[in-house]
């Protein structure tokens, strides 16, 4: 298949507002000047778009990858993919559950806390029936419920595809998103008391939605102009913008996951990656977005020894500063992309001394 450029020059966009949402910038900054919480609001509402879309893009490029729904190779190429997301799941669960544990000792320690009961409360709350569904979400972790969900939905896509039944799977799909919205955003005007940020609710429709896309056009037959849709977008964010403001400021509603206009504006973006396949070839975006995963299971280990560092040298003051709220988020970025590449470069390294041990062994036995 011939690689399409502009998912991952997108997908670029896409990592930075996950990362500015779990930064929150301005949030906690006021002065005489700015009222940082509504700058915070804007920034988090409008980088909504980031989570969808890596949903969306992962059923475009599987869509692209299974050419036709009875193909016999289909299940050997899923099984890869699942599989594939097991290990990434299974690894950076392992990490983030020794770093927190590691963290729980040295702080239960530092503040005179009994480690053992700390410890024992730690697992327990870590390793629950609901983490076979959900994931461990619990601590610094809290971010892999994303691996989780989309291994889920591409179970449950799979088994739409083998029965021929996407057009169904795509109604199914978006009746349990609007649904899910009343667990998330609209829990102030219906309350369903169900965790909706989760594969059935959120990610199984925008998975859908980017398979159902892949299936439905081709860039040879799609004319849409990428400005237009690039209007588009802004446009739908901007009504996005305003259905959050009336459910947060006039409903008193929580700052929700998901909104109605999340739907046209991952659309549009979806549409942009079929219609304009060499949007960012060969730019510095496109590589780094190529790295958006590694960015996304490492950037909350930065947040929280950072926050962590500040908190024992007692200048957390400093995160209420102008400078920190312009910079930070940036500058974790840049970090994250750097810190997973030098992860990678050491990863290989101890693979390929392993291998040449074991080459070693067997060549003198």
């Amino acid at each position: 298949m011939e690689r399409n450029y502009s998912i991952d020059f997108i997908k670029f966009f896409a990592i930075f507002a996950v990362v500015s949402i779990h930064t929150a910038p301005f949030l906690h900054y006021k002065n005489e000047f700015i009222e940082g919480e509504n700058i915070g609001f804007i920034i988090n509402v409008f980088a909504r778009f980031g989570v969808p879309y890596f949903f969306a893009a992962s059923g475009y490029l599987l869509g692209k990858k299974i050419k036709i729904t009875k193909n016999k190779n289909s299940f050997s190429y899923i099984k890869h993919y699942l599989l594939k997301i097991v290990k990434l799941l299974i690894s950076w669960t392992i990490i983030y559950f020794l770093y927190d544990l590691l963290i729980l000792v040295i702080t239960s320690y530092l503040n005179g806390l009994h480690i053992k009961s700390e410890v024992i409360h730690y697992l327990n709350s870590a390793f629950t029936l609901r983490r076979l569904y959900y994931g461990m979400t619990y601590g610094t972790s809290f971010h892999l419920w994303f691996l989780m969900a989309l291994m889920w939905c591409i179970v449950i896509l799979y088994f739409f595809i083998k029965i021929n039944k996407i057009h169904l799977l795509l109604v199914f799909s978006v009746i349990l998103n609007f649904i899910g919205l009343f667990g998330q955003s609209y829990s102030s005007i219906f309350n369903v008391p169900l965790q909706t940020r989760d594969a059935l609710f959120f990610g199984l429709f925008y998975v859908t939605l980017g398979y159902y896309l892949s299936k439905k056009y081709e860039a040879q037959t799609l004319r849409v102009s990428p400005t237009l849709l690039f209007i588009l977008f802004i446009l739908f964010t901007l009504f996005q913008l305003v259905e959050a403001y009336v459910l947060v400021k006039r409903f008193g509603g929580p700052w929700g996951n998901y909104y109605i206009f999340t739907i046209p504006s991952t659309i549009c973006l979806i549409l942009m990656v079929i219609n304009y396949q060499s949007l960012g070839k060969g730019t510095f975006i496109s590589k780094v977005g190529q790295s958006s995963f590694g960015i996304y299971v490492i950037h909350p280990l930065i947040i929280s020894l950072t926050y962590h560092a500040l908190i024992f040298l007692e200048i957390e003051y400093i995160t209420r500063t102008l400078i920190w709220n312009l910079l930070y988020s940036p500058i974790l970025f840049v970090l994250s992309y750097f810190l997973y590449h030098l992860l990678q470069y050491l990863k290989a390294i101890i693979y390929n001394k392993t291998q040449q041990k074991l080459a070693n062994i067997r060549t003198s036995t």
